[in-house]
């Protein structure tokens, strides 16, 4: 029972990452910093975490209290879906939430995740779960860099462009035991134009609940 449990959370991990990572591709709790331009303020049905959307974006809970993506329109969200590639002045945003536990996990003590290490370093070092042999997985490769978000929180910051879409991975604490993930995507080119916005979004992050409570929204145990 305790294998089959411990394979389902490795599986939920995968899946989590993956679409956080591809499908694209420190602070505390507090009060969200709203972005400059207009927006709305989006709290989870669990109310374990809050963010800011755009004025006119739409945003739907994936994962009530642990995923939410959000887009500048429905059409680009579809294509985003899709896998198709999106178009100019499109942009979206795929945030989700993972408890710190998880990857302090002596089952995972192999993998090598330095997840008490700069944002940068872990994020570095959960790379190799989406490769194969030699070849990166769905274009997730090359180095991270550490970036600081407009309220000085850092994040480890992986860029990636594929045809018909480019973006980047933002990974970041929000709080002592929970990473947030925010994977934007926008269209081949855009990348540059849209990082002020993402950053600003990233800033406006918050995860109210604890690592229990977001264990137990993904597995249930």
């Amino acid at each position: 029972m305790k294998i089959k449990r411990f394979l389902h959370k490795i599986f939920v991990l995968i899946i989590l990452l993956a679409a956080l990572f591809v499908l694209a591709a420190c602070s505390g709790k507090g009060q969200a910093k709203e972005p400059s331009f207009p927006s709305t303020e989006f709290v989870s049905s669990t109310k374990l975490f809050s963010l800011y959307v755009p004025t006119g974006w739409s945003a739907h809970e994936v994962i009530p209290g642990a995923n939410l993506v959000m887009a500048s329109t429905e059409a680009a969200l579809d294509r985003y879906r899709n896998r198709n590639a999106l178009e100019s002045g499109e942009l979206v945003l795929n945030v989700g939430f993972l408890p710190l536990a998880l990857f302090q996990e002596k089952e995972l003590s192999h993998l090598g995740i330095q997840s008490d290490s700069s944002p940068d370093a872990f994020l570095q070092s959960l790379l190799p779960m989406f490769v194969v042999g030699d070849e990166p997985a769905r274009n997730v490769a090359g180095e991270t860099a550490l970036v600081t978000l407009g309220d000085g929180r850092d994040a480890g910051m992986l860029t990636f462009s594929k045809e018909g879409r480019e973006g980047m991975t933002l990974v970041f604490r929000v709080g002592k035991d929970v990473f947030a993930f925010i994977s934007a995507a926008t269209y081949p080119g855009g990348l540059s134009e849209s990082q002020e916005i993402i950053y600003a979004l990233a800033t406006g992050v918050t995860y109210n609940g604890s690592q229990d409570a977001l264990y137990q929204k993904l597995y249930g145990d």
